[in-house]
């Protein structure tokens, strides 16, 4: 079935080191001139077999299997057959084509909600402000992967960078754009990095909430590392990284709590569910390239800047409103939501923004 979408990928000399990205650049990271999101989902089984494993696990005890497989579940997230499956991060990254968003606003007008939300405009645009700054704080500048040499790393806030603009680039959603772009929002918020590996999904997860189901992905992204990592080769060999191999023991006890709430899908939805979230998670891996390795071709305005950033955020909010009902109950839960992220991207105020513009953040 995956035939139109295979393509070979590039092989190398794996050696057994503690870390996935070995010492000697030639291994992982070059991989990520090749892989593409078609080769992890190649080498991803049916559905059946991924649930059949999975309640193996006591995950999914009640769901019943359903023929649902990668092939299947690339023409849902990518109805057009869009040819950039076949591309590479390094590919996808410098495409030089400009970065075009619905929304033309940096702001939320009282006029863009409705008559409960409206008092809540300016707490709006501090909250989404906030997340600007934080992503652009000198924590943001540590390397993603500590103890890996620079030409094998990327800061935090280049990781974010990127992971926004593959999904971006592959067409999804910008709920989904958004989710990609902050998933690691709270690494930022926290000094003590051990604190960071083992809750920063969660907190993460709480930062996003007032933007709907942009958490979704943030609190369920540990999991969909445990997907990838049981049943594609082609990840766990060429795209977990040293980090994110060993936060993924860290983090499992986090996954009966997705599994509850991923729950409420049934048979061809949740299959739906289970093959997005590989998706998403493939990205997120895919956006940890070196800077060397794009240097030549890239440029600032190639990254998403601070103004296209808000406007994502204000499209995303203002739509995320409007689905809301407008009464005082929601009203009053999205006002303890928005507390409870302003509370945690807070705790690092005495943090300013770097002041040098750096990969098109102003």
């Amino acid at each position: 079935m995956l035939a139109r979408f295979r393509q070979p990928i590039q092989r190398t000399v794996s050696h057994c080191y503690p870390r996935f990205f070995s010492q000697q650049s030639y291994h992982n990271v070059e991989m990520l001139k090749s892989i593409s999101l078609v080769n992890i989902f190649a080498s991803l089984p049916n559905f059946d077999h991924i649930l059949k494993k999975l309640q193996s696990h006591h995950y999914f005890p009640n769901q019943s299997p359903v023929s649902y497989d990668s092939h299947q579940a690339l023409r849902q997230l990518f109805p057009n057959g869009d040819k950039k499956l076949h591309h590479s991060a390094v590919t996808l990254l410098t495409d030089s084509t400009p970065v075009v968003l619905p929304s033309t606003e940096t702001v939320v007008h009282p006029d863009h909600l409705a008559s409960h939300f409206k008092q809540l405009a300016s707490p709006i645009n501090l909250y989404i402000d906030k997340l600007c700054q934080v992503l652009a704080n000198t924590l943001a500048e540590r390397n993603y992967e500590a103890g890996l040499p620079d030409s094998e790393n990327v800061s935090e806030r280049v990781h974010a960078l990127q992971a926004g603009l593959v999904a971006y680039r592959l067409g999804l959603s910008h709920v989904n754009i958004a989710a990609l772009l902050l998933h690691d929002i709270s690494r930022c918020t926290k000094e003590d990095i051990a604190h960071s590996h083992r809750f920063h999904h969660t907190e993460s997860s709480k930062i996003l909430s007032p933007l709907g189901a942009v958490k979704n992905y943030t609190s369920h992204h540990p999991f969909a590392k445990f997907l990838l990592y049981e049943f594609s080769e082609v990840y766990r060999t060429h795209l977990l990284s040293p980090l994110s191999q060993n936060s993924l023991k860290m983090q499992s006890d986090s996954f009966a709590a997705s599994v509850r709430r991923l729950s409420i899908h049934q048979n061809e939805k949740l299959a739906e569910a289970l093959f997005q979230l590989m998706a998403m998670r493939a990205i997120d891996d895919f956006s940890k390239v070196p800077e060397h390795l794009l240097q030549a071709n890239l440029t600032a305005s190639h990254y998403f800047d601070n103004d296209t950033i808000k406007k994502l955020l204000v499209h995303v909010m203002v739509n995320h409103l409007i689905l809301l009902n407008p009464d005082e109950a929601t009203v009053s839960q999205f006002r303890s939501d928005l507390s409870a992220a302003m509370k945690i991207l807070s705790r690092v105020d005495h943090l300013q923004p770097e002041k040098k513009q750096h990969l098109g953040l102003k």
